[in-house]
């Protein structure tokens, strides 16, 4: 029959290697928690256009930790003197949905031309507020298939959060959607996060009003 000191000492490691354990397991959930806080917030990029083409196609990625950069393109004839886009900055965009295609001026690629690029310097709380509304994108809606365009001059945004792919068409008036229930079409959650950055940016965004009026 174990001692009284023997039947102490095994609860004393157990109780030990019980907390030993829990300590462990939230150390770890805190550390993927960062990762992911990190990876979301350094890896944003985002596609806005509308089908009608009146309005210049805007690309917008993270650059670095606290920086996103903004590049307005479109098809202007006669401006060959201006720089080129780069289309193969949107190939992730068209590889994970090849419609996007239908949509995004490509028929000339060699015809759209940049036609305004500029940096967006963050604060730490700019940045910190554009993470937490990232993440909302990520934990709250799960990525899904872009079901094509429809006719008519249609706005539309994309972004890819680790090498996730999430839309939206894009609408000022989101309050007007908040009493339907599951709209297919709107992503509250990417919205927020288009409405700040368009607020925040330094330069106007032709035709993307937000509920802000900017």
């Amino acid at each position: 029959m174990p001692t009284l000191e023997r039947v102490v000492f095994i609860f004393s490691f157990l109780r030990i290697t019980f907390f030993a354990t829990i300590i462990l397991l939230v150390s770890l959930g805190c550390a993927s928690s960062n990762s992911l806080d990190q990876s979301s917030s350094h890896n944003i990029r985002i596609l806005m256009t509308n089908s009608g083409h009146f309005y210049p196609t805007f690309y917008i990625e993270s650059v670095e930790p606290n920086a996103l950069r903004f590049i307005s393109f479109g098809l202007i004839p006669g401006a060959e003197s201006l720089e080129m886009f780069d289309y193969t900055l949107l190939d992730d965009f068209f590889s994970k949905d090849p419609s996007i295609e239908l949509i995004v001026p490509t028929i000339h690629p060699s015809r759209n031309v940049i036609t305004n690029e500029w940096m967006l310097e963050l604060s730490e709380e700019q940045s910190s507020h554009i993470r937490r509304l990232t993440e909302n994108i990520a934990r709250n809606r799960s990525d899904g298939q872009f079901d094509g365009p429809l006719l008519g001059s249609i706005p539309y945004v994309w972004t890819i959060i680790n090498d996730n792919i999430y839309w939206s068409y894009y609408t000022a008036d989101i309050e007007m959607w908040k009493n339907i229930e599951n709209p297919w079409h709107i992503n509250n959650d990417l919205l927020y996060l288009i409405y700040e950055i368009i607020d925040l940016s330094p330069y106007p965004i032709r035709g993307w009003a937000t509920p802000n009026g900017n």
